[in-house]
């Protein structure tokens, strides 16, 4: 037995308008968790929405959020500071909202559950109110144990966007961009046991209607299926607001489907990010291959996007080390980037990963109330050809970013990273895969002052010996005015690196217009936090430590922020034999051959064998050991053993 950690997705969606200042029920779905020694971590939910004020301008004085677990009596949290009208529309993402103690008291000692989520919006102001489109993204965080023959998993797989506004008749996007997931030759085809469990897609996009007044409808259809027709969005008011929209949907997972979506009225919905979720059951005995999926948060080193060529483009690159045993196969994987144009539409944004050619988006929101994004795909699937290759050991994922505009620059250019590939089976289980991780960092708040101080526990990572790629997360900005700058920190303790005081994770300027509007910001704080057990790295902190995180600055309404954290838990063996001791006590360290890193250390006395765990087999490494100033020793480069 072991414990293990991993996080699934669920999602609700209603058709229906959501009337004002009523507490209205999205659904009630039914989720999935293993329930052998489960321990919830993180349970959150996000909701979204949309208003259909006609004039004046709709200010939210009470928003609230609702769950019900195993049709226990629920709990509601309210959030009563108003978020204020700028004349625009106001749409967009609230969240996370914590229902952690909730799933803990109410879900039942089995697989399954009942979840029902509630929302309600309350308006002081605006004509036409009630919130059309809603929906929710719940977020479940647990531990288990991994000898439990019926898992569950969640695969995020991405779709690549158009490069503008989209088609006002019946368009696909790209080609089949929906993947075959069982059957021969599917994502999960060595995965014994398959039961799609929910699947639905997450569609983000700006309004991009360039300040327009047309109201349109988005549509979305599979193959020749049923069109889903959402509900008319409002643009009276001229606003190019952000939009999250839920769609569940589970076509059949034998085969490849064509997305489609399109709208009707003006042009709009311009580069969106579209992501495939499928939360799956399966066994354990008699899966022989398993369908890796993590992300990864980044952002590019300048804000704004620096430009106006390819010459003067930003570059980030991101290390990845992939140990799950042979075959790698790359499936679908894009990186998504969200971005503040400025006071205006960008004229262009180009970005590229690895070898593929540059790619051109064209912005198109004027009257800016909320954050731009696209999506693009890395691997052979994409209009731009493979971005990048995988194999076992260390992979390096590139990303370029430019802009043609000399006026609106791109602020806070930031994104994710969804990396998907198959593998063999792990012989220290499924649940050492490298997996993504999400956790509560700060909870809604609707009203934020120039600095907001949240006390976050400790991450708890259950297995003891793990390997760190990523440490970063994801701010839910709810932003008006401009110029504006923050910065997030975290609050180094007693004995750590500098011992006492505060790390600065990030600082970030953005210019915008004055309407309010949500923005993502993506942080990477990977080089703060140590990377691997035994890391001894002075400067870097321990995330298995509670500590208090800081956001400072000013112009920032309201603020939600989690923290994503990637990893695997496979360990090998760096070892061999001391000979030649004086019976005194031998010091031996571990270093990487490529980088004379120092990756571990132990210690013994006199003669004898001796093991260092370590989390990568496909780079040499040397030992050396001391035991005084004549008991001295190296070995030759050496391979770290044991099985993937």
């Amino acid at each position: 037995m072991a414990t293990r950690s991993k996080t699934v997705w669920y999602a609700a969606q209603l058709v229906a308008d959501v009337m004002d200042n009523t507490l209205t029920s999205l659904g009630t779905i039914t989720v999935y968790t293993e329930n052998s020694s489960r321990v919830f971590k993180s349970c959150l939910v996000w909701t979204h929405f949309e208003d259909i004020v006609t004039a004046t301008g709709g200010t939210i004085t009470e928003h609230a959020c609702s769950v019900s677990v195993n049709a226990a009596t629920a709990t509601t949290t309210s959030e009563t500071d108003d978020i204020t009208n700028t004349a625009e529309n106001i749409s967009g993402v609230l969240g996370p909202w914590d229902f952690t103690s909730h799933f803990t008291t109410n879900y039942p000692a089995a697989d399954a559950s009942t979840v029902a989520i509630s929302v309600r919006w309350d308006q002081s102001t605006g004509t036409t109110l009630n919130m059309r489109n809603c929906s929710a993204l719940l977020c479940i965080t647990y531990e288990y144990d991994d000898t439990a023959a019926t898992q569950y998993q969640t695969a995020i797989i991405p779709l690549e966007s158009t490069t503008g506004v989209l088609a006002t008749t019946e368009t696909e996007i790209g080609t089949n961009q929906i993947p075959q997931l069982t059957g021969t030759g599917g994502y999960l085809e060595n995965v014994a046991g398959v039961i799609v469990r929910q699947q639905f897609f997450v569609i983000e996009s700006n309004d991009e209607s360039n300040g327009g007044f047309t109201d349109y409808t988005l549509n979305v259809r599979i193959d020749t299926g049923t069109t889903h027709a959402y509900g008319l969005t409002e643009k009276s008011l001229g606003s190019d607001c952000f939009k999250r929209r839920i769609h569940i949907e589970a076509p059949a997972t034998t085969a490849v489907h064509a997305f489609k979506m399109w709208t009707t009225g003006g042009a709009t919905c311009g580069p969106h990010a579209v992501c495939m979720y499928v939360s799956y059951q399966f066994t354990v005995s008699g899966t022989t291959s398993f369908l890796n999926s993590v992300q990864i948060p980044f952002q590019m080193n300048a804000s704004p996007m620096q430009g106006t060529a390819s010459t003067t483009a930003d570059r980030i690159s991101l290390d990845l080390y992939v140990e799950e045993p042979t075959t790698i196969t790359l499936r679908q994987s894009a990186y998504k980037l969200t971005w503040v144009p400025g006071n205006g539409a960008q004229v262009s944004v180009l970005t590229r990963a690895g070898a593929q050619a540059f790619r051109t988006y064209t912005g198109n929101a004027s009257v800016v109330c909320g954050g731009e994004c696209l999506q693009q795909r890395v691997d052979s699937g994409s209009a731009q050809g493979a971005g990048m290759t995988l194999a076992r050991g260390k992979n390096t994922i590139t990303i370029d970013l430019y802009r043609t505009d000399t006026s609106d620059l791109g602020w806070i250019p930031t994104g994710i990273v969804y990396l998907n590939y198959t593998s063999g089976v792990s012989s220290q289980g499924i649940g050492a895969h490298k997996q993504t991780r999400v956790h509560l960092l700060a909870t809604w708040d609707g009203l934020v002052a120039a600095e907001r101080i949240v006390s976050a526990p400790a991450l708890s990572i259950p297995e003891a010996n793990v390997w760190i790629d990523a440490i970063g997360g994801i701010l839910f900005l709810w932003v008006a005015g401009s110029p504006d700058s923050f910065a997030v920190l975290a609050q180094v303790n007693s004995g750590e690196a500098q011992g006492d005081g505060w790390r600065t994770l990030a600082t970030v300027q953005l210019v915008k217009d004055a309407e309010i509007g949500v923005y993502f910001y993506h942080l990477d704080a990977s080089a703060h936090f140590l990377r691997y057990t035994g890391d001894s790295d002075a400067t870097r902190l321990p995330i298995e430590v509670a500590r208090e995180y800081r956001k400072s600055g000013t112009g920032i309404k309201a603020i939600g922020a989690v923290i994503y954290l990637t990893y695997h838990a496979i360990a090998f063996t760096v070892g061999g034999d001391i000979t030649g001791s004086g019976g005194g006590t031998v010091n031996i360290e571990a270093h990487r051959s490529d980088a004379d890193e120092k990756i571990g250390s132990t210690s013994r006395v006199g003669n004898g064998a001796y093991t260092i765990p370590w989390y990568d087999n496909t780079i040499a490494c040397y030992t050396q050991a001391r035991e005084d100033g004549t008991h001295i020793g190296r070995s030759n480069d050496l391979t770290p053993t044991g099985s993937a």
